[in-house]
């Protein structure tokens, strides 16, 4: 298995455990239950390398990953409204033409 899937894979799961604990405030609380079910499940449904699994299946790098994945849902994705409008990146105007 190559890293591209691993972390793709992981990422993905992370990315909908997330959204299955979406719920107004209670961050912290949210974060603990993503890292709780992330670190029962993925144990039962991935097969990982023994270098994968030695990286992904701990609670600290699980939990950073979280925070990573809800820092850009908030900022970019459904938890939060963009600040950057369809088109531009870092405040530059797309070359883009219609």
């Amino acid at each position: 298995m190559n890293i591209f899937k691993v972390v793709m894979e992981v990422i993905a799961i992370i990315t909908a455990l997330v959204n299955i604990v979406e719920r107004p405030g209670d961050g912290e609380a949210k974060r603990k239950e993503v890292v709780a079910l992330f670190m029962r499940e993925a144990k039962q449904h991935l097969s990982l390398p023994k270098w994968a699994a030695d990286l992904f299946l701990r609670e600290t790098f699980v939990g950073w990953l979280v925070d990573i994945i809800v820092w850009a849902a908030n900022e970019y994705g459904p938890f939060g409204e963009s600040k950057t409008p369809p088109g531009e990146l870092s405040g530059e105007p797309s070359n883009a033409s219609a």
